[in-house]
């Protein structure tokens, strides 16, 4: 599990370094490593400064600062082995003298999506609702098509590629497209931008309680409005909420069963270290495995020193 935990974050920030290394190429149009680097250095500063302002916490020290801004930005050895990547995938151009730049053939939109989604949501997000009913329904066109829009201009840019370089088409297929469609679609700006609409209150914007009138109402207006579609999503959801009942019944039992597992492969990890130690020294381990995982290490004489023993305590008894 902790595996796991471990493979998400290192592509997590795999994707965030390949982001800032396009982004910065984007800027300064061409570029060798170095000033690439350099680049990310400067906008480093100014995301760790960003950091601690959101954070109220303005006056951080210079040592807190380095060490911020540092975890932002990387070292020459990433930003070479991403540029690589890059052109490898056709999306990066590698000139003469260490030079790169971006490959004009290839639309922002694939290489920048989530600028982009938050432009394209904004626009089509801060419409002016007249009525209730229409706006609901202005957000399920406006928002349905264009994740539509989204999902063909990545099909289409798939396609284009598909005979062109088969290096693209294998990124695009196996390389990460569903954190491509998180953003390019920023779900949770047009999460903000409907909840904006609908229960801001007008004294306190920051407000976090939701009007549950209001809730119940818009939900009947979608139930009135789309009623085969609604009545199949409901289904839905009580079927997951019963299945999401039943997981949570057997949780319990699955996790102790994993614990028992992790135990069970710290134990034989630790008893493989302790057997590789001690093979050669006056030591001796029990035979099979089963008795390893439950006993200590033992001298060699020990099976010799307990048969002495009870030699001695019979010939007492005598």
């Amino acid at each position: 599990m902790k595996n796991t935990k471990l493979k998400r974050h290192k592509q997590s920030q795999e994707k965030r370094n390949r982001e800032k290394v396009l982004y910065a190429l984007k800027e300064l149009k061409e570029a060798t490593p170095s000033k690439i680097l350099e680049y990310i250095d400067k906008q480093s500063e100014k995301d760790a400064k960003s950091y601690f302002e959101k954070n109220n916490n303005i006056t951080c020290t210079l040592e807190q600062l380095q060490k911020k801004k540092k975890e932002f930005s990387m070292v020459i050895r990433t930003v070479k082995s991403i540029l690589e990547k890059l052109t490898n995938e056709n999306l990066v151009i590698h000139k003469k003298g260490g030079i790169y730049s971006l490959n004009e053939s290839i639309s922002n939109f694939l290489l920048f999506p989530n600028p982009f989604g938050e432009s394209m949501v904004y626009s089509i997000g801060n419409f002016f609702p007249t009525t209730i009913e229409k706006s609901l329904e202005e957000f399920v066109n406006r928002y349905g098509l264009f994740m539509i829009f989204a999902f063909i201009q990545l099909l289409s840019f798939k396609n284009s590629n598909e005979n062109e370089n088969e290096s693209i088409s294998y990124h695009y297929t196996d390389y990460n497209i569903d954190n491509w469609l998180k953003d390019a679609i920023p779900l949770k700006l047009m999460y903000d931008l409907f909840r904006t609409l609908y229960f801001n209150d007008k004294e306190n914007t920051k407000t976090t309680i939701i009007n549950l009138k209001i809730l119940n109402g818009l939900n009947k207006i979608i139930e009135i409005k789309y009623p085969l579609f609604y009545k199949e999503f409901n289904d839905k959801l009580k079927e997951h909420k019963e299945l999401t009942q039943i997981i949570e019944h057997n949780t319990k039992e699955y996790n102790k069963a994993i614990n028992e597992m992790d135990e069970f492969f710290d134990k034989a990890e630790r008893e493989n270290i302790v057997l590789n130690e001690y093979k050669n020294t006056s030591h001796t381990l029990p035979t099979t495995f089963g008795d390893r995982a439950y006993a200590r290490v033992v001298p060699k004489d020990w099976e010799e020193q307990l048969s002495h023993l009870a030699k001695e305590s019979d010939d007492k008894e005598k």
